[in-house]
């Protein structure tokens, strides 16, 4: 079972990820963060896109499916290392 985090908490982790790993999917952001894909985190990651912390795009992988592909965004690496 997975123990509650505070928002905050995941959206840092979540930060740093995309600090170490450029571009990563749902599925390898939930992995890296120790948490499963689940529709919480998929609400968070879209919020954050909102914010304009991330940006994401839609690929097609090796086996025909499409899914999302995330990273931060100019305006807010700017900002985490200035």
């Amino acid at each position: 079972m997975q123990e509650h985090r505070q928002k905050s908490q995941t959206q840092m982790l979540i930060i740093h990820a995309l600090t170490q790993d450029p571009e990563l999917t749902r599925t390898q952001i939930a992995r890296t963060i120790g948490r499963k894909k689940t529709p919480h985190l998929t609400a968070l990651l879209d919020q954050m896109v909102q914010d304009g912390i991330l940006e994401h795009r839609i690929v097609q992988f090796h086996n025909g499916v499409s899914g999302y592909v995330y990273s931060l965004t100019q305006a807010y690496k700017g900002e985490l290392f200035s």
